[in-house]
């Protein structure tokens, strides 16, 4: 049962009491009563003043019982907000730092694929170039041996 659901029948109550001691207060000035009758409406309109005030007291206590809940509510609603948006940032945020990271891997794997790239081109022309150098050393010899030979044919 909820602090509301709690709260109406003394409400009603209260309201009940209050209309009764009324009644009892209009019904006093209309007849004259005798000394019994008035002593025990005295007693009831005792009691019932008794409890307007402990169903007023009641009510007070409900009534702050309420509003406590509802402040308590209100900050439970407040901390979920704040979590909710610290968990939002840090999402965020690790998202940039992932897309940061992958940023700077990709810049890295690209600079070593570079560094990878000249030197095999660099390794490619100085190759080319040994192989240029060999070949035109090949030629000489070649002439070498075609003048040697020549040499040896006028010779003889």
């Amino acid at each position: 049962m909820t602090i509301e659901q709690e709260y109406l029948p003394r409400q009603t109550t209260l309201i009940e009491n209050i209309k009764l001691l009324c009644y009892l207060i209009k019904d006093k000035g209309k007849k004259p009563c005798l000394k019994e009758e008035e002593v025990t409406r005295k007693k009831k309109l005792a009691d019932v003043a008794r409890n307007v005030e402990k169903a007023t007291v009641e009510v007070t206590q409900w009534t702050f019982a309420v509003l406590e809940k509802r402040l308590d509510f209100k900050q439970f609603q407040r901390n979920v907000e704040i979590d909710w948006k610290a968990a939002e940032l840090a999402k965020k945020n690790i998202e940039e730092n992932s897309k940061e990271v992958l940023r700077a891997e990709s810049a890295k794997f690209s600079s070593a694929m570079s560094a990878v790239n000249l030197q095999s081109k660099t390794r490619k022309k100085s190759m080319q170039t040994e192989m240029q150098l060999l070949d035109s050393r090949l030629k000489s010899i070649n002439e070498i041996r075609c003048w040697r030979k020549n040499d040896l044919y006028n010779a003889r």
